[in-house]
């Protein structure tokens, strides 16, 4: 009966430790950063993941422009002030959610440009990305994470909040060459041509 009893309570305080661990393998920071019409620094471990979450300026926060972030923080400028988020994952989720937009009417996307295009993100572990880019502009973004959405814009692959990003885009050879605008510490992507 004693042995009993001392293997439940074990197993007892086994599961509640490793459901503890296991809650808090996704860690999430929110910050707020704040530009009083200067540049500013705010420290915070981002792991390179970092999105807007709330503006609370009057000023409009652009990514790339007026904010970024690297590895060790964000920084805002020109009026800018926000809530941001960090986090192990893709920030507040992951960037454009899961809803594939619709088609604006007389984008141009040029030949090259067209299909599926495949490779890794160095900056993450060697992580593969594979992006669809269709005629009509659509394009379809997928990491181990999961699918995002965005669209065509001269050049650009911009994905909506919430984690809006930017890429450019570029002729590589038979493929494509991809960089984000949103946080510049990442390498330039070479994506090969799968169809």
């Amino acid at each position: 009966m004693l042995r009993t009893a001392t293997r439940l309570i074990t197993f007892a305080a086994t599961t509640t430790a490793v459901l503890a661990i296991a809650g808090t393998t996704a860690a999430q920071t929110r910050i707020t950063c704040e530009s009083d019409g200067g540049y500013k620094y705010c420290e915070v471990p981002t792991r390179a993941k970092a999105i807007l979450v709330r503006e609370i300026s009057s000023s409009v926060c652009v990514a790339s422009v007026n904010w970024s972030y690297d590895r060790r923080g964000i920084w805002v400028d020109k009026g800018c002030k926000g809530e941001f988020e960090v986090n192990d994952k893709w920030p507040g989720g992951k960037p454009g959610g899961a809803d594939r937009p619709t088609p604006d009417p007389g984008v141009t996307v040029p030949s090259w440009a067209v299909g599926t295009f495949k490779g890794t993100i160095a900056d993450w572990n060697n992580e593969e990305f594979t992006v669809t880019i269709e005629a009509n502009g659509i394009a379809t973004l997928v990491r181990a994470d999961g699918t995002f959405y965005g669209k065509w814009m001269d050049g650009l692959i911009h994905v909506p909040a919430p984690g809006s990003i930017n890429y450019e885009v570029k002729k590589k050879n038979d493929g494509i060459e991809v960089s984000s605008l949103t946080n510049r510490t990442h390498r330039v992507m070479e994506l090969s041509r799968v169809k």
